[in-house]
C-alpha cells in the first residue's frame, strides 16, 4: 500500500509527467473499442452440430445449429462452406470458409459481417471483413430459409467441420451418379 502512496504523491508533485500516460491509456481504449468487433466478426472453424442447407458441384453450404443469436429483430447465422476441390487465392489453398451473417427476415436482408477462410488442416490463412450493407439472398442462399422459416432439409446435422467435409462429398457423388 506504502508503494501505491509514493506512486500518486509522485505524479501528485509532477503532474506534467501523468499527461503521455494518460493519452496512452485513452488511445489504447479507443483502438480497442475499434478493433475488438474485428476480432469478433471472423468466426472459427464450427466443432458443433451443422445442418446442410444447400449443395452444388462446387460446394457446400451448412449452417451453425447452437450459434444463433437475435439483436435489433435480425438473426446472426454462422455459414461453413466446404469447397468441393481446394481453391487457390492469394497464394494459400482453401478448403473452408466460415462467414458471420446478420438476416433480417422481416426486409429479406443478408448482412455480411466478416468471412475466415481455412486451410485442409483448418489453418485460418485468409480473413475478410465487411461494412455490413444489406443485401438480397441470392439463390444459393437457402440459410434464409432455415434461419427465419425453419426450413427443414433431408439432411442429418452433423457435428464439426471434418463431418461435414465428409458428408458434403458423399451428397455430391449421390448427385452426380443420378
Amino acid at each position: 500500500m506504502e508503494f501505491i502512496t509514493r506512486i500518486y504523491r509522485w505524479f501528485a508533485e509532477r503532474p506534467q509527467r501523468l499527461t503521455p500516460y494518460i493519452v496512452a491509456v485513452i488511445g489504447l481504449g479507443i483502438l480497442a473499442k475499434e478493433m475488438l468487433p474485428l476480432y469478433f466478426a471472423i468466426p472459427p472453424l464450427p466443432a458443433g452440430q451443422l445442418q446442410l442447407v444447400s449443395v452444388s458441384l462446387d460446394g457446400a453450404r451448412y449452417v451453425v445449429m447452437e450459434d444463433r443469436v437475435g439483436k435489433g429483430g435480425k438473426q446472426r447465422a454462422i455459414l461453413l462452406i466446404v469447397f468441393a476441390k481446394p481453391l487457390e487465392a492469394e497464394g494459400v489453398t482453401v478448403r473452408y470458409e466460415t462467414k458471420r451473417e446478420w438476416i433480417d427476415c422481416a426486409k429479406q436482408e443478408i448482412e455480411l459481417e466478416g468471412a475466415g477462410f481455412y486451410n485442409d488442416r483448418g489453418e485460418q490463412v485468409l480473413t475478410r471483413y465487411f461494412d455490413r450493407k444489406p443485401e438480397k439472398p441470392g439463390l444459393i442462399d437457402k440459410q434464409v430459409g432455415y434461419v427465419c422459416r425453419g426450413e427443414k432439409f433431408p439432411e442429418p446435422p452433423v457435428t464439426g467441420y471434418q463431418a461435414a467435409f465428409a458428408q458434403a462429398t458423399a451428397v455430391r457423388a449421390a448427385l452426380t451418379a443420378q
